[in-house]
């Protein structure tokens, strides 16, 4: 029995401590054949005492269907 591995649940980008830009990773797994991917970049949220916005690295990423930041 063959079983395809569709989807990378835990892909880290520039945004932590990944090598690729969200978009890269995304052209990658694209590449692989992956269905899905999950950008689960740790980040501290207030670096230098100043929150971070989400939005920058939601951009980032081409042809997102949904995208959400938990915290």
């Amino acid at each position: 029995m063959t079983l395809d591995l569709l989807v990378d649940a835990h892909v880290h980008s520039t945004f932590s401590d990944g090598r690729d830009q969200p978009g890269a990773n995304v052209a990658t797994a694209a590449e692989r054949g992956l269905h899905t991917i999950g950008l689960v970049d740790h980040v501290d949220p207030t670096p230098c005492g100043s929150p971070i916005s989400f939005r920058p690295f939601a951009v980032s990423v081409p042809n997102r269907r949904s995208m959400s930041a938990v915290g």
